[in-house]
């Protein structure tokens, strides 16, 4: 952990103990595999912002009351950022994750899909590509600590049309829930073409759309989707 840029903010006047107090949600700074400069940038960004508690003043860990609302208590949370660049890493992720109290940043080092969607779905509070500037990166945090996922529009759009393409249609007619429990029972497409008065070529079409429709790609994922949604009984 570096804290030597939060001091600096302090003696700058960028940040006091009485800012610090006044906002709803202050940051203990915790990295796991992060590099000294990254560290550096975002934590400046951070102190500077009056969000990121310094130890010097609050080894305590004591609520800290604002001078300006007596009243109020802004009590600090823990903050971990974890440069997934291995599995040991995102191992580490995912146990911090698991922790109600820690917020849990996972930053990429390569800009993909995957590591978003994995990141997030192991229970990341935010996630951020490693070469994004450190305002952003600052951002993402802020927004992980109040319950808010912040994505680059790249991400975001591929994530909706992933998630378009494998989204479970219920619309379906009479001829596909047929289709559907046809498949269930293990029949094959000679025995349904036979028993629907259809050729092999047309129930093969049906099935193709069946398929689409549901957001799966065979026989097998299609009788699970089918079985989840209810549409077997």
């Amino acid at each position: 952990m570096v804290f030597g840029d939060l001091r600096q903010a302090r003696r700058a006047g960028l940040v006091s103990r009485q800012n610090l107090a006044s906002v709803d949600a202050m940051l203990r700074w915790t990295s796991v595999g992060c590099p000294a400069p990254y560290t550096e940038s975002i934590t400046t960004r951070l102190a500077a912002r009056g969000l990121l508690v310094d130890p010097e003043v609050d080894d305590d860990r004591e609520p800290l009351v604002s001078q300006d609302s007596p009243g109020t208590e802004s009590i600090a949370r823990e903050l971990m950022v974890v440069f997934c660049d291995e599995e040991q890493r995102w191992e580490e992720l995912q146990r911090s994750a698991g922790d109600v109290g820690v917020v849990t940043i996972a930053v990429l080092p390569v800009l993909d899909l995957d590591g978003y969607v994995r990141a997030l779905s192991l229970g990341a509070d935010g996630v951020v590509y490693a070469d994004t500037s450190s305002a952003i990166t600052a951002d993402v945090i802020v927004a992980a600590s109040q319950g808010e996922v912040l994505l680059p529009s790249q991400a975001a759009q591929a994530m909706a049309k992933l998630a378009h393409r494998q989204r479970p249609s219920t619309e379906l007619d009479a001829v596909d829930l047929e289709l559907l429990r046809a498949l269930s029972e293990g029949t094959t497409v000679v025995q349904i073409a036979d028993r629907l008065f259809y050729s092999e070529r047309t129930v093969r079409r049906y099935l193709q759309n069946v398929y689409l429709r549901l957001g799966v790609r065979n026989r097998a994922e299609a009788i699970a989707t089918a079985a989840r949604l209810g549409l077997l009984d």
